[in-house]
């Protein structure tokens, strides 16, 4: 825990609303170790994001990457 507390990057959370092996829940417990990160969930998306939905993985990572300071 307290190596996520040391993170002061920007920090994007994408997680899968249908994710079955780590209950999405759990994005709010990384938001807690990690406060200026930014949570999306994906309704529909189970847990690979990024294989099971690319480009709505790759615009979420498009924009934050652009908007993060």
């Amino acid at each position: 825990q307290p190596s996520f507390s040391a993170i002061s990057a920007p920090t994007l959370i994408v997680w899968g609303e249908e994710d079955e092996i780590i209950h999405s829940s759990c994005a709010h417990t990384f938001k807690a170790l990690i406060p200026h990160a930014e949570i999306k969930n994906l309704p529909g998306v189970g847990h690979m994001p990024m294989v099971e939905n690319p480009v709505k993985a790759a615009k979420l990572l498009k924009h934050f990457w652009r908007t993060a300071n």
